[in-house]
């Protein structure tokens, strides 16, 4: 998802929505619970006011009705409870639900005070109204004496509760559609990023020759810029198909006088030596068209098709027995006949020849060449009997122009060139040793 511009700028809002989403939830839980407990605390006071609207204080007494007006007053485990106290927390009356009520010894409110607290009795959770009163008898300030209300908090944790999960919901539902319009939105912004992505693969398909039609004002730069790019590439490769055809022409000519003269040759002798000159000459024309080819074409200058590889090897190994008929080489072949690849017949045949033609190089007496093709891979291993390739330097042989043994002709390109025409196939080539000591070079080409 990160590796996508969409995906990376959704992660963010997602993010930084959850975040304000919780910051916006717990606002206004608290907000909720704070109007609550206000409201709660307003109500208690009201109470507390119809309850002194009762009472009555005469010889140092106070007489209350024994039923009051609120309901909850009279009936035991209402929820809600009132008592009367004075200053040493000593219970001078109680409504009759709170006759199993303890007096909670908290601060006291002084006249005209309230304090509001919460308190618990086991696992119930009460909150106090605490008011300070005091009343007169004949003129004389009397004592003072605390009204105490108190109401349990099932009620307000409900509604909490209950408003909670409809925050939840709400705020889930919001963050959903905002990043529902923030996704539509994006997709519409970019949309001509992809128009770009599309054109440029139409380009590659060769189904345009450059960018055209009108883009956003920040995209022309980045369009103007690719059809330079586009341009400039063409103009190259146009130079490069000139100098390389000069090159064939040039190299051409006296390859042909060489060919009319070998065939001279050949007719008056017929001896070995003319025939393997002779083929060596073909081959060089062969890899020079190749070679013209592969620098005039197109990205990678492959064109892949569906090539039977045993022929190709057949045709391989006739050439290595004329080559190293001095070392009497025996090349043994272990694939089924109707094995195939995709790959360009002239890549598969410079990447074998080269191989195979190391593995006589440097082998003893025999070369080994097997393919197996397995659901979606085909190896090829070459191996040899020879001394083999050093672990540490496995890696070295496949650097352009290294050798690890000057003693045999060669410029070190070979396995170079083999590296750099597979890893066009995404084709990976290791080295291990064979089951004889020598060196075993391993191809695994996917399979299309």
């Amino acid at each position: 998802m990160l590796h996508s511009l969409i995906g990376r700028l959704m992660t963010f809002s997602i993010l930084t929505l959850f975040v304000l989403m919780t910051g916006v939830g717990v606002l206004l839980e608290r907000s909720f619970y704070a109007s609550q407990l206000n409201a709660m605390q307003e109500r208690l006071k009201l109470h507390s006011y119809s309850i002194l609207s009762v009472a009555e204080y005469y010889q140092q007494q106070l007489y209350f009705p024994a039923y009051l007006q609120e309901q909850r007053f009279n009936q035991e485990k209402s929820g809600l409870y009132a008592q009367v106290v004075d200053q040493t927390f000593r219970p001078v009356w109680s409504s009759l639900s709170a006759n199993d009520i303890p007096v909670f010894k908290t601060a006291w409110a002084d006249q005209g005070q309230w304090m509001y607290s919460t308190v618990s009795r086991g696992n119930k959770y009460y909150l106090l109204a605490r008011f300070g009163v005091s009343w007169s008898d004949s003129g004389k300030p009397g004592p003072v004496f605390n009204i105490m209300i108190l109401e349990d908090l099932d009620d307000l944790s409900h509604h909490i509760l209950s408003y909670r999960k409809t925050l939840v919901v709400l705020l889930v539902g919001l963050s959903a559609f905002i990043l529902l319009v923030q996704y539509l939105i994006l997709r519409w912004g970019l949309s001509p990023l992809h128009r770009v992505t599309s054109d440029l693969e139409a380009i590659q398909l060769g189904e345009k020759s450059e960018l055209q039609g009108e883009y956003l004002t920040e995209l022309q730069p980045l369009t103007s810029g690719l059809n330079r790019l586009i341009h400039s590439e063409r103009s190259q490769r146009e130079r490069y198909r000139n100098t390389m055809a000069d090159l064939s022409h040039s190299l051409k000519t006296p390859l042909t006088v060489m060919s009319g003269i070998v065939y001279q040759q050949q007719q008056r002798e017929k001896t070995a030596e003319a025939n393997e000159l002779k083929y060596q000459i073909e081959k060089m024309n062969s890899t020079i068209g190749y070679q013209l080819k592969r620098a005039t074409s197109g990205a990678s200058g492959l064109v892949i098709q569906k090539v039977t590889l045993l022929p190709v090897l057949q045709s391989i190994c006739s050439a290595m027995d004329k080559v190293y008929a001095h070392k009497a080489m025996a090349i043994h072949l272990d694939l089924d006949e109707q094995l195939d690849i995709n790959a360009d017949e002239n890549d598969l045949m410079e990447v074998m020849a080269n191989l195979i033609d190391n593995a006589c190089k440097y082998g003893r007496s025999t070369v080994e060449v097997f393919a197996q093709q397995s659901s979606d891979t085909l190896t090829i291993m070459v191996s040899d009997d020879g001394p083999g390739i050093p672990t540490a330097q496995r890696d070295l042989v496949f650097q352009r122009g290294q050798r690890l043994d000057t003693a045999e002709p060669g410029q070190g390109l070979g396995l170079s060139l083999v590296k750099e025409i597979l890893d066009n196939y995404q084709a990976p080539l290791t080295i291990t040793e064979s089951s004889s000591g020598g060196a075993c070079f391993c191809i695994k080409f996917p399979r299309v």
